[in-house]
């Protein structure tokens, strides 16, 4: 499931949430206009949340749960290595998104307040990405959230911090592989990020260790990883006539950039950009430009070009995995494409709404 396609199932969870058990009988989804009609029910149900406020990040209170927001995120990524040397990526997210603005009473214990939604993705140099996705809801101990501890789960996906011992700790299992880490947070505090209608911080620099499994196969890894965390009422990352592009690039040394391009679903008119630096927080000059896969109509840039001091130079950043056939929407880790270039620099790519108009 990617791409629009997620939040079309939250749309249609509006309906299996409504306090059916899954052997009750369900009207039947239909077409594609169903599918439009249950997007649009959610875009308006965001419209009776009421705006985040303006308070100061506080940490760590805002990695718990919102449950007053539309949704919230919680997003994991990062490279690792294994006593070999050999290079896995790694990405976990956890999405929640309200299904209904006020509580009522229903008598199932199906019904829900929210759904969820999750992917996981293991990735290695050149091999095809693993991907698995997931869509519950917070009933019967399917999904939910914790504060003692501070965690978000999703069946047996996890993210949990324990502030007191400074760690965060990562575990998804898939039928293709599955991963369990324990990373320290850096030193310096996440940094805050504040977008139209919606709130967060995000946070590079997490080092760690533990074990990643590839089908049967289970290495011990360490490496580093970021996290990055949302809540509000904004609609999907990428609508309408309008592609977002959003790229997290880190160095060897415990810096990082992250950017933001918006330009026009299909690559015409003049996009528009912008990068702030961590742990500095100061907004520098360049922003990211495609490298290539520009003159594919309708192809999403995977390659992309920065140069960014902290990054080591102007050069390419192109995808650690192999990316298959990319949808309107999709994410991966990026390595840097010259030779030579220190081996603790990745990154992290996420398209939004890419392709033709």
């Amino acid at each position: 499931m990617a791409g629009v396609n997620r939040w079309v199932g939250m749309g249609l969870a509006l309906v299996l949430a409504a306090g059916c058990a899954p052997g009750d009988e369900q009207p039947a989804p239909g077409g594609m206009r169903e599918f439009e009609a249950s997007l649009e029910g959610l875009e308006q149900l965001a419209r009776e949340f009421p705006p985040v406020d303006g308070a100061p990040l506080r940490w760590p209170q805002d990695h718990a749960a919102h449950p007053g927001q539309f949704t919230e995120s919680w997003l994991v990524a990062g490279l690792l290595r294994d006593q070999s040397g050999g290079r896995h990526g790694f990405q976990l997210l956890l999405q929640r998104v309200a299904l209904w603005s006020a509580e009522a009473e229903r008598a199932s214990a199906w019904a829900a307040e929210a759904a969820w939604y999750g992917r996981f993705v293991l990735e290695q140099p050149g091999a095809p990405q693993l991907a698995a996705d997931r869509l519950s809801r917070d009933a019967l101990g399917l999904a939910g959230t914790t504060e003692a501890p501070v965690a978000a789960w999703l069946e047996d996906w996890r993210i949990e911090l324990q502030p007191e011992s400074g760690t965060l700790t990562v575990r998804a299992q898939s039928d293709t592989g599955g991963m369990e880490l324990r990373l320290a947070l850096p030193p310096a505090p996440p940094a805050p990020l504040a977008a139209e209608a919606r709130r967060g911080y995000w946070w590079p620099g997490l080092e760690g260790t533990g074990a990643i499994r590839h089908g049967e196969t289970v290495l011990e890894v360490r490496g580093t990883a970021l996290l990055e965390r949302w809540w509000g009422r904004a609609p999907p990352a990428g609508s309408g006539q309008l592609a977002l592009a959003r790229v997290w690039l880190l160095d060897a040394t415990g810096g990082a950039v992250r950017c933001e391009q918006l330009r026009r679903r299909g690559g015409g008119g003049t996009p528009l950009g912008s990068c702030t630096e961590y742990p500095s927080g100061r907004e520098i000059t360049a922003v990211p430009a495609p490298a290539g896969d520009e003159g594919v109509a309708g192809a999403p840039p995977l390659r992309w070009r920065l140069d960014w001091p902290g990054g080591g130079g102007d050069f390419a950043w192109e995808p650690l995995a192999r990316p298959g056939d990319p949808g309107p929407e999709w994410s991966g880790l990026l390595v840097p494409e010259a030779a030579g270039v220190a081996a603790g620099r990745w990154g992290l790519l996420a398209l939004s709404n890419f392709g033709a108009p």
